[in-house]
């Protein structure tokens, strides 16, 4: 645990603006990764009728663009009774949702 006394010293250290840009291009020359949780996978990835769980819902993958999956959903679980209806049916969902495969439509 650290001191209070070197806590106090942290308080008053600025960050210059020639410390940013080098965290900014090393962070720019790594490139951004992420990865998905282990067990799931991004929506992305899986392929025209691929039945999925996001836990919350169920659905059909159907196609996808640059930013978003054309997806139909056809259970919605534990979400209050009085909202189900609005999640179900066919929406547009984020290609980085992390879902998991309950079974692919080639199976």
């Amino acid at each position: 645990m650290k001191s209070i006394k070197s806590m106090e010293s942290l308080k008053h250290k600025t960050v210059t603006p020639r410390q940013i840009k080098n965290l900014v291009n090393k962070a720019l020359k790594n490139n951004f990764r992420c990865e998905p949780a282990a067990g799931f996978v991004y929506l992305e990835t899986l392929e025209s009728n691929d039945l999925f769980t996001t836990g919350r819902m169920e659905g059909v993958y159907l196609d996808s663009n640059e930013t978003s999956s054309k997806v139909i959903i056809i259970k919605a679980n534990h979400i209050p009774e009085e909202d189900r209806q609005f999640y179900l049916g066919c929406r547009n969902i984020a290609n980085k949702t992390e879902v998991k495969i309950l079974r692919r439509a080639n199976e």
